[in-house]
This record gives C-alpha cells, structure tokens and sequence, in this order.
C-alpha cells in the first residue's frame, strides 16, 4: 500500500497529475520511508547487479531489494515476502524474469504482484504482495526515488550542470560505510567555516545561495586568506595527525566549492582548483613550497574543474553510507588511458577518505544542544535544515534526524 503524503508538506511535494498512466504509475510506486525528503539517493552501483541477481540492501532504515530481469531492466522491491515474511535477498532467485521466495517459492512480478504458487493453477487469491520503489539508473549508478509515485523533478542531468558532456568524462564510483548519521555530514556542504578550520580551506570562508526553489538549492562557498602552499608549522602538524595526503587535498582543492541539493538525497558539487599565486619575494618561498606548487598546479590542470556527486544515504539511524559518483577526464590516447584509471580511481578515493576522516572525527563525538548558538556563518546550513524539512512528509524522530531548524532558533545574525 502507497503511504500517504502529508498534504501540510507544501509545494514541494504536491504533484499535479496531467497524463493517464501517472495514475496507475502512483498506485505502483510507494515511499520507501516518509520520514526522509523526497528525493533521489544513491543507493548502489550499476555493477552492484547482475542480470538475474537478487541484491539485499538496507536503504533509509528499510530492506528492500534491487534485481535485473534477462532484458537488464532494473527492479526494485521490499525484502520481506508478503506470505511469511522471508528475506528475498537471501536465497531469492529471479526465475522467468519473477523474484522467487527462497521459503515457498512463490514468485513476485515487477509490480509486486503474485504469480506463481507451487501447486495451485489458475486464480491465486492471495493478499501478498511486495511493495515496489521507483528505480533510474544513470553515470552507472542507481538512484532511488524516496517519495510519491510521480516525482515532482527528474533525477538531475547533472553533466549538463556542470558543464560536461558524456564523451569527455567517465565515471568512477567511491563508497564508504560510516557508523554515524548521514545527515549531519550532508550538511558541511555549506558550511564554509568547517571547510576552512577543519580541510585547511583558507583562513575563513563564507557561502551565498544562488537559486532556492521547491526541488533544489544552489550554494557557492568562498574561501579568504589562503596560501598556496603549506608551512612547515602545518607540515609538522598534518604529520602528527596522520594527514599529510590531506595537505595535497587541501593544495588542489582550495578554490570555490559549489555544491546543489537535490530534494537533500544527491548532492552535485564542482570544486574549483586553485589558482593564487606566489608572493616570489617572499623569503618563505623555498625550495619545498616551489615543489609543492608546481605538483598541485599540475593535477589542478590535469583534473581540471572537478565535479562529482554525492549521496549521504541512511542504513539505519545511526550509520550512513558515502556514496560517491566521480566524473573523471577521458584520456584519448587508449595506452594513457588504461594507465590512468587505476591511478585516478586510487587518488580521488584517498582525496575522499581523507576528506571523509577528518570530518568523521568531529561527527562521530558530537552533540548539538537543543538550541544551538547559531552564528551569522550559519545562515545556509539553515536553509538547508529547512529544505531538508519542507521535504519530508512525516517529521522524524529524534535529533539525529530531524535537527534544529530556523523555525526552531532564531539565533543566526
């Protein structure tokens, strides 16, 4: 059964329905859980699923499955058979394009409905059924829609957003499981002042919103006060804190960080590398800051303006999982290119790890207060607590979830 939208959610989740098959679509697809935004989530990677696999995940505290059918279409269903509960992802087998339970072999179609039991033909009268979930897969990765049958937005042409068409890039694909809740981390994205105290983004930083509307935000975060090359002082520090790959982060990265939520599920970010230059009369400028320039200029230029998505999503309240889409330069030459796939996928999984571990510090530790001391500096991070809100039709509990919202503190000045 479809769970019901709260009409009190707002523009943001109202459909207006003008085609015939949108009402069969919404009796078909349901929300997998209200208590998160509307919205697409990564939920796994194209390679994930083979045709005629069953593939178990835990995706927004619930089990669901994901298989292909002998035509490589992709489905999407809740784990647990309608008959007695069995876990169609252990055991589960796709039989005549079917999921078939591993308890009684009965067998599901691609809309959840029953077809086959074992020793009875003709009219199954049965109320079994599994509920089934919208599924698009694109950049090689699948995307999950968490929301009414009919989204109020297509899954984002993210290449087009920033700026790149499919024959220059390929993709490279990152996850990580993290045992801390997805939405705090979400919410750095426009937080300049932790990229600038905790990634070493300049002295401080500040961001703008440049589009809000009922589907997507649009912040750029700048960065003030940055060098191009690190100090002995910040050498020795990244060496005592096991950072010192995160000094060649920070080197490529330092420029303005833009980054577009998609209903709060996907995140697109393009990340600017940086272009100051060296104060040359500057007696600090040794030997070590003119290598360190010259090797950070040249994987800016090679990489160009990066862009990649990513999705903070849920396996239960308590852990998350990073799923990252890379959209990486295509090589020409095909001899370079075999050479520097294994080597890129290597360096943007380190650059995410190591940008991932320092934030994890903070996120595993941490407790906010019920009313948080909001500064001037926090005014996007609310506005994305709010978008996130006005996305989601039942408010969650608890405050890992469901945190302090502009509504709630009127403290940012």
């Amino acid at each position: 059964m479809t769970t019901e939208i709260d009409p009190a959610v707002g523009d943001a989740l109202r459909m207006q329905p003008s085609v015939g098959d949108q009402a069969e679509a919404e009796q078909m697809y349901s929300v997998l859980n209200p208590e998160y935004p509307a919205s697409y989530w990564q939920v796994a990677f194209s390679a994930d699923v083979a045709v005629a696999e069953v593939v178990p995940l835990r995706v927004l505290e619930r089990d669901i499955v994901v298989w292909r059918d002998s035509g490589r279409e992709l489905h999407c269903a809740s784990a647990h058979c309608g008959h007695l509960g069995a876990h169609m992802g252990y055991g589960g087998e796709v039989i005549d394009d079917t999921l078939r339970c591993p308890f009684h072999a009965w067998q599901y179609d691609a809309a959840g409905k029953v077809v086959a039991i074992p020793g009875i033909e003709g009219r199954l009268k049965t109320r079994a059924c599994l509920q089934v979930y919208r599924v698009v897969e694109r950049y090689g990765t699948i995307f999950l829609w968490n929301g009414p049958s009919v989204p109020d937005h297509d899954l984002p042409d993210a290449l087009a957003e920033a700026g790149l068409r499919e024959d220059d890039v390929y993709f490279e694909h990152i996850r990580f499981k993290l045992p801390f809740a997805g939405k705090p981390l979400m919410e750095n994205g426009p937080d300049a002042a932790h990229f600038s105290a905790l990634h070493g983004f300049g002295s401080w930083g500040d961001s703008e919103i440049l589009v809000h509307d009922a589907t997507k935000l649009e912040f750029i975060a700048h960065f003030y006060d940055r060098l191009s090359y690190p100090k002995w002082a910040d050498v020795k520090r990244a060496y005592r804190r096991g950072e010192l790959p995160g000094l060649l982060v920070d080197a490529m990265t330092s420029g303005d960080v833009r980054s577009i939520p998609y209903g709060s599920g996907i995140h697109l970010y393009t990340i600017a590398p940086s272009q100051q230059p060296i104060d040359r009369s500057d007696a600090s400028v040794k030997l070590l800051p003119r290598l360190w320039v010259a090797v950070a200029k040249a994987a800016a230029e090679a990489a160009g303006e990066g862009a990649y998505i990513l999705s903070h999503t849920p396996c239960d309240k308590d852990s998350h999982i990073l799923y990252g889409t890379f959209f990486m330069p295509r090589v020409k030459n095909p001899v370079l290119r075999a050479l520097s796939k294994p080597i890129a996928k290597e360096m943007m999984a380190r650059l995410l790890f190591f940008a991932v571990w320092q934030d994890a510090m903070v996120m595993i530790h941490r407790q906010e207060p019920d009313k948080p001391a909001y500064h001037r500096f926090d005014r996007r991070l609310l506005e994305l607590r709010q978008f996130w809100k006005d996305r989601t039709a039942i408010a969650a509990r608890g405050a890992e979830t469901s945190p302090a919202t502009p509504s709630d503190h009127k403290g940012a000045r």
